[in-house]
């Protein structure tokens, strides 16, 4: 579907891999690693990723990820939140950019709250914008406010601005 989409706004897929400005990866590809999802060992892998598109020469890097692949992990769900708390400080310390993609319907109560808590920005029909959940001191699941209600925080979000 990526594929598609990208070739669709006349991006050369074969030619961007070729010459390294573009990876398509599977969830458990990019996440597993060693047999299992580790939040270390995979933002170590991340941040390598990162300097080497510096290192050849890019000014930035990127990377989108729908995130269910976390469901099939022994342990997913709290290690998904573990992850995107470390995540959140790499972020902040080099130049890249990351859209983590949470559907709503496959994704536990606790797991999207979790989302919420640890990103600063939010999306919800193509609009984005400071999230008002984020909460920079979580760093795992017993953190996050389980009752919480997503459709509430997401429906704020797609309110016009105040003036």
């Amino acid at each position: 579907m990526v594929s598609a989409e990208l070739s669709r706004l006349g991006i050369d897929i074969q030619e961007e891999t070729n010459r390294g400005a573009l990876a398509l990866i599977s969830g458990a590809g990019a996440y597993v690693v060693h047999g299992r999802f580790n939040p270390e060992a995979t933002l170590a892998i991340f941040n390598d990723a990162i300097e080497e598109a510096h290192t050849r020469g890019y000014t930035g890097f990127r990377a989108a990820a729908e995130m269910s692949w976390a469901l099939q992990c022994e342990d997913g769900g709290e290690s998904l939140i573990v992850y995107e708390a470390l995540l959140k400080t790499l972020f902040a310390t080099c130049r890249a950019t990351g859209l983590c993609l949470y559907d709503r319907e496959r994704m536990p109560l606790a797991i999207i709250n979790g989302a919420l808590a640890t990103h600063p920005f939010v999306g919800a029909q193509g609009s984005y914008t400071k999230n008002p959940s984020y909460d920079a001191t979580v760093t795992h699941m017993a953190a996050i406010d389980v009752a919480k209600d997503v459709g509430y925080t997401l429906a704020q979000l797609r309110r016009p601005p105040a003036e």
